[in-house]
């Protein structure tokens, strides 16, 4: 969980590289995806996917085609994250929410169960950022949730969403991304960190994990990861180690890079040197004080 353009396809890529994990994506998008028919990173259109064409018809056999556009119209009211009702019903006991908890609760346990048996690893990784989501499915008494709160300076984000980002369906850019102002990208950054921290304090097995750390110390990173979700982490740190290239198998959801067949690790920080000086500045003096908590200077 967390803002965007932080490393999470990155991450997720290199936690598939693992013989026990499976990089999924975002799954939170999986509905999008099979209603458009969008690309999987291995090149095919999902529906037509060795995968999650599988995945698909698991999901419709444990739910029928009418439950189961009914299962993702809820699973998207529940974890509407610019709700504030939406956050109200899930923190607090709101009056009739009971029912549609235990509702949401089997429509997410059936949609994951429809990928694990479709796969052959033990751990699925969702690089869904909404925190809501994240909280939902740590109160899902069917699933072991482990927790990653992704972070980056949030100057890249700001410059990343200043630039024009047009369609390009093949290459994993599904809509059209307009420029956004820096006081917006600064606000949304805010928030989605405020709420991370929220769900972040209700779990006993999550880490903070800084884009910077991770590009630049892949061991120091995962190592903290290994922590919590009980793996030996070695495999992927020998590859990072012997600079072999990370194998992208099946990534529904996530940005352009999960197009690529394979990536070398790398840490970018274009940003400092094209975004304005004053366009930093000004994103920074509206995100001091949460930009200092997580370690970054001016």
């Amino acid at each position: 969980m967390g803002a965007g353009r932080s490393g999470s396809t990155v991450l997720n890529i290199m936690l598939g590289s693992h013989p026990e994990i499976f990089g999924a994506g975002e799954l939170q998008n999986l509905g999008r995806a099979l209603a458009n028919n969008e690309y999987c990173s291995c090149g095919d259109k999902i529906k037509d996917c060795s995968f999650w064409s599988k995945v698909y018809s698991n999901w419709i056999d444990s739910t029928q085609e009418v439950q189961f556009n009914s299962a993702m119209t809820r699973i998207r009211k529940v974890e509407n994250l610019k709700s504030p009702l939406a956050w109200i019903k899930m923190l607090l006991n709101y009056p009739g929410q009971s029912k549609v908890l235990e509702e949401y609760f089997k429509d997410s346990y059936l949609f994951f169960n429809a990928i694990t048996t479709s796969m052959d690893q033990k751990v699925i990784t969702d690089i869904s950022k909404n925190p809501l989501r994240a909280l939902g499915l740590l109160k899902n008494p069917h699933l072991d949730l482990r927790l990653i709160h992704l972070v980056r300076d949030g100057r890249a984000l700001a410059w990343s969403l200043f630039n024009v980002h047009e369609v390009n369906k093949k290459l994993g850019v599904e809509k059209e991304l307009k420029p956004r102002p820096i006081w917006r990208t600064a606000a949304f950054w805010l928030i989605i960190n405020w709420q991370s921290n929220l769900v972040r304090k209700r779990s006993g097995k999550v880490v903070i994990m800084k884009y910077e750390e991770l590009t630049k110390n892949p061991e120091k990173s995962l190592r903290k990861l290994e922590s919590i979700i009980d793996l030996d982490l070695q495999p992927i740190i020998r590859n990072i180690q012997e600079e072999t290239p990370l194998p992208i198998a099946h990534v529904m959801s996530g940005n352009k890079l999960r197009m690529s067949k394979s990536i070398k690790l790398r840490y970018n920080d274009d940003w400092r040197r094209q975004m304005a000086i004053n366009d930093q500045k000004k994103f920074y003096n509206m995100t001091r004080r949460t930009m200092s908590s997580f370690g970054y200077s001016d």
